[in-house]
């Protein structure tokens, strides 16, 4: 059970991060340095609160 949850862990954030990369070309190279870390904060949220 703990391995699953770790793997829907993981595709999240790779799921994420690739995201990111694919929608964030045409941003300010300054913003789109912060996005990341942004969002794997969220993630880490997500699994306090999941």
């Amino acid at each position: 059970m703990e391995e699953a949850k770790k793997n829907k862990e993981e595709r999240l954030e790779n799921s994420l991060l690739e995201y990111i990369e694919r929608n964030t070309k045409d941003t300010q190279p300054e913003i789109v340095a912060t996005i990341p870390t942004v969002a794997m904060a969220l993630v880490e949220l997500w699994k306090i609160n999941a």
